[in-house]
């Protein structure tokens, strides 16, 4: 199971450029990129980009909750499957 990051790890304050930011939440670079594919919003009027502390820590609070909504989904679909499946 992969780690998690800690939304709390980031103060809301602050911005970060994206070593910081993984330096911050204890992973690569390449998983805050993977982050910003996904949505997360980063500040390009400038270089070197700046990811909003803010923005940050609610990203991943969604990330969370997308994440154990999706396994309770999946839990849910499964019982069901499986139901279905019986014959008794």
């Amino acid at each position: 199971m992969p780690k998690r990051s800690n939304p709390m790890a980031v103060s809301k304050a602050l911005t970060y450029t994206v070593e910081e930011a993984a330096t911050t939440l204890g992973v690569t670079t390449a998983t805050i990129r993977n982050y910003v594919k996904r949505g997360l919003p980063i500040m390009t009027a400038q270089r070197p980009y700046l990811i909003s502390g803010e923005a940050m820590r609610e990203f991943l609070l969604n990330e969370r909750e997308g994440r154990l909504a999706g396994t309770s989904e999946a839990l849910a679909s499964s019982r069901s499957i499986q139901a279905a499946r019986c014959v008794c």
